[in-house]
């Protein structure tokens, strides 16, 4: 292989890597939004004394759940096959998804709340996302929903709902914008 071949490969790799990459804040950018639809409505019904403020997790979870198939199965398709990164994402986020209905249901089950343990489990995916991407936003983001589960579990925990809301917008939509923003070249983070 000749020094030019080997740039052209290793550039090609790179383009893939970005354009794997720019997939990614259309899901923080769809789940933060819906999350914080659903943990500020429950919040707000239960704090005026209404039942079934739960009703928007599993409401706008499946919605979500329906869009992010959707949507993946286009950029899919688009993309052709997948890169290296697609598929370490890929395996990150299905098992966190498969872990946090383990968790919800473990908790719902036991009559805990579930919100601490999601957000502290949801630190993970995000971080190890912002450390592949090396976007720094994401990064803090995930430190952020370890933090503010663990305040919401053992600091205020009649403010979790509050505190879940704040890790989702801190940790998802905030860094979502921005990856949007480096995603359209608008900015650097």
């Amino acid at each position: 292989m000749t020094p030019e071949m080997s740039l052209r490969v290793i550039n090609d790799m790179i383009q893939q890597a970005k354009q794997s990459f720019s997939r990614m804040s259309f899901y923080f950018l769809l789940w933060g939004g819906l999350f914080l639809a659903a943990t500020l409505t429950e919040y707000f019904v239960a704090t005026a004394g209404l039942p079934n403020g739960w009703l928007g997790w599993p409401i706008l979870g499946t919605l979500g759940g329906i869009i992010a198939a959707v949507h993946g199965s286009r950029e899919g398709r688009k993309a052709g096959a997948s890169s290296f990164t697609d598929r370490v994402f890929a395996w990150v986020w299905g098992s966190f998804t498969l872990t946090l209905v383990i968790v919800i249901i473990s908790c719902v089950a036991m009559e805990q709340r579930p919100g601490p343990w999601v957000s502290i489990i949801t630190s993970m995916p995000t971080l190890i996302s912002g450390g592949i991407l090396r976007f720094r936003p994401l990064m803090v983001g995930g430190m952020l929903f370890w933090a503010l589960g663990l305040l919401s579990l053992f600091v205020w925990p009649e403010h979790g709902a509050l505190l879940f809301g704040l890790a989702l917008l801190l940790g998802y939509i905030v860094p979502g914008i921005l990856l949007k923003k480096q995603e359209d070249g608008l900015c650097t983070a």
